[in-house]
């Protein structure tokens, strides 16, 4: 185990455009697309102007927009409030042979990210968000219960928007670490929500970008997990 932290650090840190298979960047555009959509969707469905207001409420630089309302917002915020509208209306993307969604987290962190920063490519943006996809896929196979059967959320899902936004930040190996050993702290949520019908599942998904964009940010920075 000690020795595949570094492993993964690493393949996110190089992984590259032209690494990708012609699959991948397909699915990163496809999966762009439809995220985007379920978020404009989502922007008028129950819970989400709560959300919005109470982030507008606060203020802050604006970095970021949020889908449906014509505001700006602190990255962070924007990132909670997208994530929050993308997942709610369950028409963002998922895994056909896991209950995994692979964008609802990463394209809105993404998004922040990039309007933000304004530096950030299309293929950069694309090879991001495949690696993250990659990422909490291959988790989602690992897991012995996925969250519909243990009923919990599976923790693992911070990892895969952190992977994007880490890689999309092009850090270092070691800083990619740094940024996934900070997003464990934002892991959050059961999937008890999910059999409710709950709106603290929507609230989940941008609680997720939210703590990938800030994670990346801080490793960035020079947060480091290790001293």
């Amino acid at each position: 185990m000690d020795a595949l932290a570094p492993k993964i650090a690493q393949y996110v840190a190089q992984t590259n455009y032209e690494d990708l298979s012609p699959g991948a960047v397909a699915a990163a555009r496809r999966s762009t697309l439809d995220t985007l959509a379920a978020m404009l969707a989502g922007s008028s469905a129950p819970g989400i102007e709560t959300v919005v207001n109470l982030a507008a409420g606060w203020g802050g630089k604006p970095e970021a927009s949020l889908m449906g309302f014509g505001l700006k917002l602190p990255a962070p915020a924007a990132a909670w409030c997208n994530g929050t509208m993308a997942r709610a209306l369950e028409i963002d993307d998922c895994v056909d042979f896991l209950p995994v969604h692979p964008s609802a987290s990463a394209v809105p962190a993404l998004l922040s990210l990039a309007e933000s920063r304004g530096n950030i490519s299309g293929r950069e943006f694309l090879t991001a968000l495949a690696v993250g996809q990659d990422i909490i896929v291959r988790m989602g196979l690992a897991v012995r219960q996925n969250a519909m059967q243990s009923g919990r959320n599976n923790l693992f899902k911070i990892f895969g928007p952190t992977a994007a936004i880490a890689r999309a930040l092009r850090l270092a190996p070691e800083h990619v670490q740094h940024a996934l050993g900070i997003s464990f702290s934002h892991a959050v949520g059961d999937a008890q929500c999910a059999l409710d019908g709950a709106l603290t599942l929507r609230l989940q998904q941008g609680i997720v970008a939210q703590g990938a964009l800030i994670s990346g940010l801080l490793a960035e920075k020079g947060f480091e997990i290790f001293f």
